[in-house]
């Protein structure tokens, strides 16, 4: 064989092979990748009562609570007092354009799953966040029976006006309700929350990490 030879390239090089359509020897398909990925998992606690070094009381592997998980970019310096929805201002009235701006961020804004459509499609739920109430919040479904869902808020404390803007880049975080023992998209689990990959890269700083937080009561 001539050592420049490529199977590949030459299959019938020379016409040879009679077919009916000469002009389709072409393989493609496509390949669609989602934006978003979840992350879900089950919580227990031991709850300790004390003063100093005397053990009162002891709850080991406590199992009955509720409360959120969150999903932030790593650099997020996030203000848990100063959350509100997305969509709303410091005040608590319509913002628009917000999702637009969160996907201009993201670099998401061109996606067919991009923040402003799965978040656009969705409705508003209430959410107690440290024992503070934020309504309006937009959520979406985060597993497939509905059992867990996520919503988006942004930290009022990063803007030096009432609202989001993308120029200012207020941190945002992905909030789930943790709700116990449910069935969701993968088994039965305490929570689930559904975020978009590119989160991590929400900030110019490191651009391969997000934080989960925690607010259990």
């Amino acid at each position: 064989l001539d050592s420049m030879y490529n199977p590949m390239a030459d299959i019938d090089l020379d016409g040879d092979v009679v077919e009916d359509n000469e002009s389709n020897n072409v393989g493609n398909n496509s390949i669609y990748l989602e934006s978003w990925q979840s992350i879900y998992g089950s919580i227990g606690l031991d709850w300790i009562l004390g003063k100093e070094d005397v053990d009162m009381n002891l709850w080991a592997d406590e199992a009955s609570f509720a409360g959120n998980i969150f999903v932030a970019d790593s650099e997020a310096n996030i203000e848990w007092n100063s959350l509100q929805a997305v969509g709303r201002t410091k005040l608590g009235a319509l913002s628009s354009g917000d999702f637009g701006e969160i996907d201009s961020a993201l670099g998401m804004g061109s996606y067919n799953d991009s923040v402003g459509v799965v978040y656009g499609s969705g409705g508003t739920d209430n959410f107690s966040v440290f024992l503070q109430d934020i309504e309006n919040v937009p959520f979406v479904n985060s597993s497939v029976n509905g059992n867990f869902v996520t919503g988006l808020l942004w930290d009022t404390s990063d803007s030096v006006d009432s609202e989001y803007d993308l120029s200012e880049g207020e941190d945002i975080v992905f909030v789930a309700k943790v709700n116990m023992g449910m069935v969701g998209s993968y088994g039965v689990y305490d929570y689930e929350i559904s975020v978009p990959s590119k989160l991590r890269e929400y900030d110019s700083g490191d651009d391969s990490v997000v934080y989960l937080y925690y607010d259990l009561r």
